[in-house]
C-alpha cells in the first residue's frame, strides 16, 4: 500500500524556542523521519508511552526508526501545542495502517515534555491503549484489553502481549526472560528466552529425540558468544548463575527480537555497526542453525562462540565430571557424538562453566543449578565474511562433519522458509509445530517442553491441529499409527520416555 503523509499546525504560532524545538519535532515525526525527531531529544531522554513503557537514551530513538520503518498511510494532526518555562504540551491524532495485522488505527495522543538546554530531556505519552489493541488487533485485541480490564492486578495490556498477539516485533518492552521455541519433526526443539539466558532445565540448542519423539536428551544447552573489535569486547549472549548473578550483561547493545521468520536479534556496537544473529531448526533435518552478520563492515570484527554441553536425559541436570576431549564426542560416551559445521576456525580449549541457575527451575521448588562443558572455541572474522554453526547430532544426521557451512546453511534456510511460508498464518505455523513423525506414521505433541505424545491430548487437539486445516493425510496418519497399539478396546495414554510398554492409564481416551 502506498505511503502517504500529512500535517497540520497550529496558525498562531509561539515565538519561543521550546515551542518551536516542539513543532521541529512533529515534523520530522510528520515526515516519517526518525534521524531528525531524536536529534530533537537530549542524548539521555527519557521517554515513556503505554504501549513501550520506559524508554531511556537511544532506546527512544531505536523505537521510532522501527516504528516509522514500518508506517503505512501514515498521517499526523497536530494541535494546541503550548509552552510554559521548560514544559510543554500537545495533542495529536495519529492515522495508519498496523503492519502486522493491515487494520487501521486512529490514535489520539496528549503528550507532556520536560525541555533542558534546548532539547526534550523528558517526553511523556498518553493514549488508551485498550482502544488501540482493538483497533490494531481485532478480536485477539479485543480479548487481551478484557482480560486486563476482568483482572484489576493484571493492569492495562502491555506491548509485549499486543505485539505478540499480533507476529510483529518485540522490541525492548518485550522481558528478557520471554520463551521462544523452535521444534523439528520428531519431538526434539531449541529453546531459550529473549534475553539468551537459560531459565529452564530444558532450555537448549540442541535437544534431540533418541526414540521419536521420546528419548529426548540435551546435547547442546547454549552457547557463549562475544565480539570484540577496536580493543572493546561486547557480550552477544547472557548467562544467570547462581545465587543469582547475569553475567555478562548485553542488554546495553540490545536493538530488537523478533520470531519472524525465526528467531533474530539485533545487537549495535555503536552508531554504525549492527550485528544481526539468528537461529532456526530445520523441520526435517534436526540441525540447530545460528548465523550472525555484521552490517556496515568497516574495522576488523571478531565474534568468538563457546558451545556449552551436558548429555543428559532432558529432565536432568548435569555436575562437573571429566573433561571430554572434543565437541565431537563430548556426549559420545552417554548418548550420541556432537557433529558441528562451521565455516569459522576451531581451536580445543576445553573448560567447564559452573553453577548455571535456572530460575523457573527454583521457582518449581527442584533443584536448579548446572555446569556444563565447554571443549571447543570456534572463532570468526564477522568483518569479512557471515559466520555460521551448524549443530547437529550424528545419529539423527548421516552427513559427514566436514561440508561447506555457509552454503549448507543458506540451503536450509532456503527450504525452511518456503516451508514456513506455504503453511500460510501465524496460527498454522505454530500449530504445526505439535504434529511430529512417530514410527512410520504421525502423532501429536501434548506440550513442549515437558510432555511427548499423550492418547487423549492428540485426539482431543485432532480437530482443531488437523481436520480445520485440511491435513487429513496427518489426521489418517495418526489413527493408523494409534491403531496398531489397540489392546483390548483400549487406545494407551502415554508412552514411556525411556521406551518400553505404552502406558493404558486413561479410560477416556478411546472415547
Amino acid at each position: 500500500m502506498a505511503r502517504t503523509s500529512s500535517a497540520r499546525f497550529p496558525h498562531a504560532r509561539m515565538s519561543n524556542e521550546n515551542t518551536e524545538l516542539i513543532e521541529r519535532f512533529y515534523r520530522a515525526f510528520q515526515n516519517l523521519d526518525a534521524d531528525a525527531m531524536t536529534a530533537c531529544y537530549a542524548p539521555d531522554i527519557r521517554f515513556q508511552d503505554p504501549a513501550f513503557g520506559p524508554l531511556h537514551g537511544r532506546e527512544a530513538g531505536d523505537m521510532w526508526r522501527m516504528l516509522l520503518g514500518r508506517a503505512g498511510d501514515f498521517s499526523l494532526h497536530v494541535e494546541d501545542i503550548k509552552s510554559i518555562g521548560q514544559s510543554a504540551t500537545a495533542h495529536a491524532i495519529a492515522r495508519y495502517t498496523y503492519s502486522a495485522t493491515g487494520r487501521f488505527v486512529v490514535n489520539d495522543i496528549q503528550s507532556r515534555f520536560a525541555i533542558r538546554d534546548g532539547l526534550i530531556a523528558e517526553q511523556t505519552d498518553s493514549f488508551d491503549l485498550y482502544r488501540w489493541s482493538r483497533q490494531a488487533l481485532g478480536l485477539q485485541g479485543w480479548l487481551v484489553a478484557e482480560d486486563a480490564r476482568s483482572d484489576p492486578h493484571q493492569g492495562a495490556p502491555c506491548a509485549e502481549n499486543v505485539s505478540g498477539a499480533a507476529g510483529g516485533d518485540v522490541t525492548q518492552s518485550r522481558d528478557i526472560d520471554d520463551e521462544w521455541l523452535e521444534t523439528d519433526a520428531y519431538g526434539g526443539f531449541a529453546s531459550s528466552t529473549v534475553g539468551t539466558q537459560r531459565t529452564r532445565r530444558y532450555h537448549a540448542l540442541l535437544l534431540t529425540a533418541t526414540q521419536p519423539p521420546a528419548g529426548r536428551v540435551v546435547l547442546v544447552n547454549g552457547i557463549e558468544a562475544w565480539l570484540e573489535t577496536r580493543g572493546q569486547r561486547f557480550p552477544m549472549t547472557m548467562q544467570r548463575y547462581a545465587p543469582d548473578v547475569l553475567y555478562p550483561d548485553a542488554r546495553a547493545n540490545f536493538l530488537s527480537f523478533d520470531t519472524e521468520p525465526w528467531p533474530t536479534w539485533r545487537f549495535r556496537l555503536d552508531e554504525n555497526k549492527t550485528v544481526i544473529a539468528e537461529l532456526f531448526v530445520a523441520k526435517d533435518t534436526r540441525e540447530t542453525v545460528l548465523r550472525w552478520r555484521l552490517e556496515n563492515a568497516s574495522t576488523p570484527t571478531r565474534l568468538t562462540v563457546r558451545p556449552l554441553l551436558s548429555g543428559h536425559d532432558y529432565h536432568a541436570l548435569r555436575r562437573s565430571i571429566s573433561m571430554p576431549p572434543s565437541m565431537r564426542n563430548a556426549c559420545a560416551g552417554v548418548l550420541m557424538p556432537i557433529c558441528p559445521a562451521s565455516n569459522g576456525r576451531y581451536e580445543h580449549a576445553p573448560d567447564w562453566y559452573r553453577n548455571f541457575c535456572y530460575a523457573r527451575e527454583r521457582e518449581r521448588g527442584l533443584d536448579f543449578t548446572e555446569d556444563l562443558a565447554t571443549p571447543d572455541v570456534f572463532h570468526f572474522d564477522l568483518d569479512r565474511t557471515d559466520a555460521t554453526l551448524i549443530l547437529r547430532a550424528t545419529a539423527a544426521h548421516d552427513a559427514p562433519c566436514e561440508t561447506d557451512a555457509l552454503k549448507l546453511a543458506d540451503e536450509l534456510a532456503s527450504r525452511e522458509k518456503e516451508r514456513r511460508a506455504a503453511l500460510g498464518s501465524r496460527l498454522a505455523r505454530s500449530a504445526d509445530a505439535y504434529i511430529v513423525n512417530r514410527s512410520a506414521g504421525r502423532t501429536i505433541i501434548a506440550g513442549f517442553p515437558w510432555f511427548t505424545d499423550w492418547g487423549r491430548n492428540t485426539f482431543i487437539s485432532m480437530r482443531g491441529l488437523l481436520l480445520s486445516n485440511g491435513r487429513y493425510q496427518d489426521a489418517e496418519s495418526i489413527l493408523l499409527e494409534w491403531a496398531d497399539t489397540i489392546s483390548e478396546g483400549m487406545v494407551p495414554n502415554r508412552f514411556p520416555d525411556s521406551g518400553g510398554l505404552p502406558e493404558y492409564n486413561s479410560v477416556d481416551v478411546s472415547l
